[in-house]
């Protein structure tokens, strides 16, 4: 019996381990940071901080001391160890080239379907380009072309940090550089946009979204828009059709709808580059133009630029004005039109910056301003 017992063992020892679910083989990178210790990591990360051990099991570590501060290093921790919000997401789609980045790494490289993205990392879609990222708590996102987005800040409430570009969203909370857009009803579906100027444009398919931006919160309903400039308070909110140019067209709303699992919004196209022009405003609000552009900013000059064409190639006005000597478009003797103005400060070392954007303006009646007749 002894030999049948110790053949059985032997036997038992050679066999390999029985294989583990697939939560215990799916990881989330966590990095340490100064001070940190397996106490302190366990309560930010864990659902259950007493089950630090958990971690001994898959990291080689100086110490087993919880209390004891670790080095700079990367941990590997099983994801069902690790609270929902504190997860990371998958790229669960991409169509066309779709790069992304490491946290705190400065190369760029193809991303790959079924990859896993952590706090922190960027992805980048090209030209033509969208991906879908999904987080562990199922919500889900679009990411269209021309667009960058950081995932999961570490240490921040939101989902998806979007620097440019525009997003379709299912319940994911985006920050962009001017506001905070979160899901107000379950299931919104709703979309950022981040234009050139860093204004933000939120517009909501479904449900409602919550858009906090200067320290103020507004709703947006189903079927609604708005534009939050950078450093304002939320405005109204208009139809989805009424707004100028949000970086997506109703086709891309279709695609990102459909791989997002839900139903395309029902509303009508979206303004084509030739309408999306924002209402003109009256030559005499440049005056408040150029002291929003100064505000805060020591200069020792600044420029202001109008012409009768958008692309400004054909100039009606260029002059440079000292920081103390206001503006004063009455004195311009402009004949009545449509213009558009810039401007451009002059710091104080005397180097010019960039232009505003520009803004259209009318005098008089507002009809196209004359043709200057070539000589």
């Amino acid at each position: 019996m002894r030999t049948i017992a110790a053949a059985l063992l032997l036997l038992s020892l050679s066999l390999p381990p029985p294989a583990r679910g697939q939560e215990d083989t799916t990881f989330q990178s966590v990095e340490v940071k100064p001070g940190d210790t397996l106490w302190s990591i366990s309560n930010k990360w864990l659902k259950d901080p007493t089950k630090w051990d958990q971690i001994l099991k898959f990291n080689k570590l100086p110490s087993k001391d919880p209390t004891v501060a670790l080095p700079g290093m990367t941990l590997r921790i099983p994801v069902h160890f690790i609270k929902e919000s504190m997860r990371a997401a998958y790229l669960i789609s991409m169509k066309n080239e779709v790069l992304f980045r490491r946290k705190q790494t400065v190369k760029w490289e193809a991303a790959k379907e079924k990859m896993m993205l952590f706090q922190g990392d960027t992805l980048r879609s090209l030209a033509n380009a969208s991906a879908v990222v999904e987080f562990l708590n199922k919500e889900t996102l679009s990411i269209n072309a021309n667009s960058m987005a950081v995932i999961k800040p570490a240490d921040k409430a939101y989902d998806i940090e979007l620097t440019n570009g525009s997003i379709m969203a299912s319940n994911a909370i985006i920050h962009t550089p001017g506001a905070v857009i979160t899901p107000a009803t379950k299931n919104a579906r709703y979309m950022a946009a981040v234009r050139d100027d860093k204004t933000t444009v939120v517009a909501v398919f479904e449900g409602k979204a919550s858009v906090k931006a200067a320290g103020k919160t507004a709703t947006v309903d189903a079927g609604k828009g708005m534009e939050i400039a950078l450093g304002e308070a939320p405005g109204a909110q208009v139809n989805i059709a009424d707004l100028p140019d949000i970086g997506i067209r109703s086709a891309q709303i279709a695609e990102a709808a459909a791989l997002l699992g839900w139903k395309p919004p029902d509303v009508k196209p979206l303004p084509t580059a030739a309408a999306q022009a924002p209402k003109a405003a009256s030559m005499a609000e440049i005056t408040q133009d150029v002291q929003k552009v100064r505000l805060g900013v020591p200069v020792s000059a600044y420029r202001v630029q109008i012409s009768p064409a958008q692309d400004f190639s054909s100039i009606a006005f260029d002059k440079y004005f000292e920081p103390d000597v206001p503006f004063n478009p009455s004195t311009l003797a402009l004949p009545p039109g449509s213009y558009w103005g810039r401007i451009a400060l002059v710091d104080l070392l005397g180097s010019e910056g960039k232009f505003s954007v520009p803004k259209q303006y009318t005098v008089g009646g507002g009809k196209a301003a004359p043709r200057r007749r070539r000589r």
